[in-house]
């Protein structure tokens, strides 16, 4: 199509054109929803350009009136985006403090002048539709919108929730891609799909309030989206218990089955509750070190082997065997699996 002309316009050219008297960009052509954007949402948006971060194409299509030699133009799509951009430069609403704890709390005005400067000159990438009537405008949004795949459920937490717990579970899950891919708890693929941050979601809520179901997770992601005291100190929890699982297996798991992502919740949750206790868990616990390492690793070696096992088992080995495999994301079956791994460990720890 050569009427489709990528191009990429600072946010103070598309602000200039809007405030134009007449306008020279319509926001709200026949074609486009309603704004329907939340507070959240436009916060989040705001902070992703004071990041310096991209954000997704905006659509325009220009028309020329060949009578006043006038530009018209039409966003098709981008119209909640740039309504929200426009407002806050008009001081229509602040930055949330959950998203910029620098800037928070500010009108656009109550920014420093270099970080106001910085903002207007941010460029957005725009796709230019020349002369398109509206039957090929609605031609192409079919065909881009036939592309889609359905969200998965982390998917559309992160389109709903952009507090405190969605910042922090990103944060970690991002933190620690290395680790997902080198031990082969999740592939890129699935990584792409958000499921690594979807179990840092799982591990949160159980070094919060205890081992819950799956289905938990959308009532912290608003329970600590406003506000989430203690944030910075189980980040710090979380990293450390990831760093003693990854030496306690010379930071290799791909070869064990504890790389399936049921298997480590619960080496997570049991590692975890030995340094600091889960709420509910009623198994004995101790501080732990690198001393602890060769019995730990019996443990779990053990453990395997009751995994693999086909006769012989006792109704508690049965029980575990069929809590890792059916319905893991149950908080039922994700008690027996970390009641059973525990009492493995503790008897080789002498607890």
């Amino acid at each position: 199509m050569n009427n489709f002309k990528p191009r990429a316009y600072s946010i103070n050219d598309l602000y200039e054109w809007y405030k134009k008297e007449p306008s020279q960009l319509i926001l709200n052509p026949k074609f486009q929803r309603r704004s329907v954007w939340s507070s959240q949402s436009r916060s989040y948006l705001i902070n992703t350009i004071l990041l310096g971060l991209p954000l997704p194409l905006v659509f325009i299509r220009n028309t020329t009136d060949i009578s006043t030699k006038k530009t018209n133009r039409e966003v098709v799509d981008g119209q909640q985006r740039l309504r929200a951009i426009f407002d806050f430069i008009d001081n229509g609403f602040v930055l949330r403090l959950v998203e910029n704890e620098e800037y928070g709390g500010k009108l656009f005005s109550e920014l420093p002048d270099d970080i106001q400067s910085s903002f207007l000159k941010y460029e957005l990438s725009v796709n230019v539709l020349e002369d398109i009537d509206d039957k090929d405008i609605l031609d192409i949004f079919a065909r881009l919108n036939s592309y889609g795949i359905t969200l998965n459920k982390q998917e559309l937490l992160n389109a709903k929730y952009f507090g405190y717990f969605k910042q922090l579970s990103y944060y970690l899950g991002f933190t620690f891609t290395r680790f997902w891919e080198k031990n082969k708890i999740f592939s890129n693929a699935s990584i792409m799909r958000m499921k690594e941050v979807e179990l840092v979601s799982n591990l949160l809520v159980a070094m919060l309030d205890g081992i819950q179901d799956l289905s938990q997770i959308e009532k912290y992601y608003d329970l600590y989206d406003e506000k989430f005291i203690g944030r910075k100190k189980i980040e710090k929890q979380f990293k450390e218990t990831i760093d003693y699982i990854s030496s306690l297996f010379d930071s290799d798991l791909s070869n064990t089955r504890y790389k399936s992502s049921a298997l480590f919740y619960s080496l997570f949750i049991i590692i975890f509750h030995q340094n600091y206790t889960v709420k509910g868990f009623t198994s004995k616990n101790k501080k732990l070190t690198k001393d602890d390492f060769p019995k730990i690793r019996t443990a779990l070696s053990e453990i395997e082997n009751i995994l693999g096992k086909k006769v012989g088992l006792t109704s508690n080995e049965r029980d575990f065997q069929i809590s890792c495999s059916k319905s893991t994301g149950d908080k039922t079956q994700r008690i027996i699996r970390c009641n059973f791994m525990a009492s493995i460990i503790n008897k080789y720890l002498g607890i």
